[in-house]
């Protein structure tokens, strides 16, 4: 049964697997990088290590997250590179019968391929998603690792 970290973006929850998952922050304030994408926020130091902090807002709503304190930074591995998420709520760890998740049938026009489907906890819903290929799908991901790179002592 695999565990989930559910968090909400937006009006909406998500389950991001808890494989990914290093920590859970409280947010900081990002020091910004010029010329990178909107969804970038910046860099952030955690646990004296410099890592990249991207707004899952931004990602999925093409807007800015509005940081209140609730806000957290989920910090993910990724491929050797530690990601720092910001998310509007880390709310609870579940775990899922792999029968209980129902596909997620698509209508967008756009790859939402990193959908794995979604559960029914009580009386809400849980969107699964893979945050390794929705980041992975991101057309920025090297220009920002490399960036990053040149902070790494």
């Amino acid at each position: 049964m695999p565990k989930q970290l559910v968090i909400q973006v937006g009006q909406v929850e998500f389950g991001i697997s808890i494989n990914h998952v290093i920590s859970i922050e409280k947010m900081v304030t990002p020091s910004p990088l010029p010329l990178m994408p909107e969804y970038f926020m910046g860099i952030v130091d955690i646990r004296q290590k410099i890592v990249p902090l991207i707004d899952m807002n931004g990602i999925l709503y093409n807007k800015k997250t509005k940081i209140t304190d609730n806000t957290r930074l989920v910090l993910i591995d990724m491929d050797n590179l530690s990601i720092a998420l910001i998310v509007d709520e880390a709310k609870e760890i579940i775990i899922i019968d792999s029968q209980e998740i129902k596909p997620l049938q698509s209508l967008l026009t756009t790859d939402t391929s990193f959908f794995e489907g979604v559960v029914r906890l009580n009386h809400r819903l849980v969107s699964l998603i893979d945050i390794k290929k929705l980041l992975n799908g991101l057309t920025n991901l090297e220009q920002i690792r490399e960036q990053v790179s040149l902070y790494q002592s």
